[in-house]
């Protein structure tokens, strides 16, 4: 379930992936409302079992053990917060199961900013990260409106409340709002508050559930229900659509309250991807006649369809960790091929060369003993963006991590956007990305304070959640850089 590994930042928000060491998670969080009123935020951590180190805890059984701190914060100020150990299930050793961790925080409207910070307790070489997150509360008071949209994978009846429990039921959310071909069903809860208010206790109101076309906005595959339902307080809505005909692209999961004259008084939406790919390429070629076919095993192909990931899409990146890198040599010769021709129709294999070339450059500059170039966070900004317009490098300023600021004149269709790297190790053969002013990036909005030593020291991000400590930083040469590099 959890398929990338690049720390990002998304604020037209969906699940996002974060990444600590070899630990890789995904999070997402969903806004609710207690009976009388009171805002919740339910937060969702998903771990990749396989990318953590497990322990014996006896001869057949081994387990997983992750730290993690949850803050809830506005401006410097903490609002909540929650410090975990979370255990893995109890599995049998030489084996990998993902796990999930769900919490919930009473918040009042308002924005926030959610800092998450990861470390395997297995792990004694790894160093906890810290990831931020923007939260928006913003739950109407006099109005009929409607929750955000869980996905969920498993259901069972609760047996006694949880965390996990909604409406009777433990459900299981789905962490993520991709949809390979190997899901026939999509699964999903949300709640319609203050219809009583608006309708009158027990009046009936229509509620409509359906899946948009993103291109067209038309019901996709016929996944749509109306029901006449009774007015509450809070109405739960628990439904299945059959997605088995679902092709690919890009839809809306709508939920929707009408009146009467069948006018919409309350929606919510919510945006999936569907993949069908099934390694069926869409090129009518003969891949035994083109240039991939010089990879005549898995093992010379699938680093280099790995290495596509810098410049590669959501989509496609879905589709290499779920059925590709895993398929066999012919799914993987067809991925090769389409993912150039998509590119560059006239000449793939051009475009593939120039790439190759421009890889192996930057596995020079900043490949390291453990890690191919494009696989540092230097490496995939370099691939996915190009050179930068001006590089600014401190391997040893005072005070301070060593750090790199990177500027780009124009990129992505925008202007002026800097990256900041930072070796927060002190040594310098890896910097890591901290933060960067392109949406879409890693945002680390402590990033002034996280890039402080302490008395000259390299120090645990694990100090950066003392709010006691006077770490701010201001007016210094590493700020002047970020803004006005040169």
């Amino acid at each position: 379930m959890i398929r990338v590994v690049l720390s990002t930042l998304i604020l037209s928000f969906c699940a996002i992936s974060l990444t600590a060491g070899n630990l890789q998670a995904w999070f997402d969080y969903k806004v609710f409302q207690l009976p009388g009123g009171s805002p919740y935020v339910e937060t969702h951590l998903n771990f990749k079992g396989l990318s953590l180190e497990h322990t014996a805890v006896n001869d057949s059984t081994d387990q997983a053990k992750v730290s993690a701190t949850i803050i809830i914060k506005q401006g410097e100020d903490i609002i909540n917060f929650k410090k975990l150990t979370i255990d893995g299930p109890l599995i049998p050793t030489g084996y990998y199961q993902d796990f999930m961790d769900v919490q919930r925080f009473l918040l009042e409207n308002g924005a926030y900013i959610v800092e998450i910070e990861l470390s395997d307790l297995n792990d004694a070489n790894q160093d906890p990260e810290i990831f931020a997150q923007p939260i928006l509360v913003n739950n109407p008071v006099d109005q009929c409106f409607v929750s955000d949209i869980m996905l969920v994978q498993a259901y069972a009846e609760a047996s006694e409340q949880s965390d996990l429990s909604k409406s009777g039921y433990d459900m299981l959310p789905y962490v993520d709002n991709y949809f390979p071909s190997d899901f026939n069903d999509l699964m999903f809860y949300a709640e319609i508050y203050n219809a009583d208010e608006i309708f009158g206790e027990d009046e009936l109101f229509a509620l409509v559930a359906r899946l948009e076309s993103k291109n067209s906005g038309t019901i996709a595959a016929n996944q749509q229900i109306i029901r006449r339902v009774k007015a509450k307080e809070v109405v739960p809505i628990f439904q299945t659509f059959d997605i088995s005909e679902l092709t690919t692209g890009d839809y809306d999961l709508v939920v929707e309250v009408r009146n009467r004259e069948n006018q919409s008084v309350a929606s919510q939406r919510l945006k999936i991807t569907r993949n069908k790919f099934q390694g069926e390429g869409t090129a009518p070629v003969d891949i035994t006649r083109t240039f991939v076919s010089v990879f005549e095993t898995r093992d010379s192909i699938m680093d280099h369809i790995r290495s596509f990931s810098p410049r590669a899409t959501t989509l496609e990146m879905k589709a290499m960790n779920s059925i590709v890198l895993p398929g066999d040599l012919t799914i993987q010769q067809k991925f090769f091929y389409n993912f150039w021709v998509s590119r560059d129709p006239i000449n793939p294999e051009k475009a593939w060369n120039d790439y190759y070339q421009e890889v192996v450059a930057c596995d020079k500059e900043f490949g390291t003993q453990i890690m191919e170039g494009w696989e540092t966070d230097m490496g995939r900004v370099y691939l996915k963006y190009g050179r930068p317009n001006t590089r600014v490098q401190r391997p040893h300023p005072s005070d301070l991590y060593p750090y790199e600021i990177w500027h780009y004149y124009q990129i992505a269709n925008t202007n002026d956007k800097r990256f900041l790297f930072y070796a927060p190790t002190g040594i310098t053969t890896n910097y890591v990305l901290l933060h960067s002013d392109l949406v879409g990036e890693m945002q680390n909005f402590s990033w002034r304070t996280v890039m402080r030593v302490v008395s000259g020291q390299f120090y645990s991000q694990q100090d950066n959640l003392d709010q006691n400590k006077n770490t701010s930083f201001e007016g210094e040469e590493l700020e002047a850089l970020f803004y006005n590099p040169r």
